[in-house]
């Protein structure tokens, strides 16, 4: 069967023998490298997106409890610096929300910052400490259903 080789092709495996034999383990180093950063790109995104989701929820729920608190004493007398320190929580926890990169989306589309901010609002009128409850608990709900869907839970 070797001798059924035309002349032609034998030539041609002559010279692409030695040059594949070259090239062939260049185009894998740069195949395999291109998969890796492709995985390490993903893997780098997923652990943000982690860092993320779990900043927001507990922002939410540290900032929540403390909102519950003031806005639950009967009645609610504040000296200037307690005013502060409860506007500042509502500002921090805001911006936390405003300030995610990796989840954005994800936030955008669950209508986090516009529950949380309609959310402290009504509370400072109505002080319905149930009702801030149970948005705030949805909230979080919503973050931890999109988080594991992120990472395919």
């Amino acid at each position: 069967m070797a001798g059924d080789i035309s002349p032609m092709t034998q030539a041609v495996l002559h010279y692409v023998g030695p040059t594949w034999s070259a090239i062939g383990p260049l185009i894998g180093v740069l195949v395999g490298g291109w998969i890796t950063t492709r995985t390490q790109r993903k893997h780098w995104i997923l652990d943000n997106k982690k860092a993320e989701y779990s900043e927001l929820i507990s922002t939410i729920a540290d900032s929540g409890s403390k909102l519950l608190v003031f806005w639950g004493m009967e009645p609610v007398v504040a000296n200037p610096e307690e005013q502060f320190q409860i506007g500042e929580t509502a500002r921090k926890s805001v911006d936390v929300i405003y300030n995610r990169l990796f989840i954005a989306n994800e936030i955008l589309k669950l209508k986090i910052q516009d529950r949380w901010e309609t959310a402290i609002s009504k509370l400072r009128k109505t002080r319905d400490l149930d009702e801030f409850g149970k948005t705030m608990d949805g909230i979080i709900h919503d973050l931890r259903t999109a988080a594991l869907k992120d990472f395919g839970s």
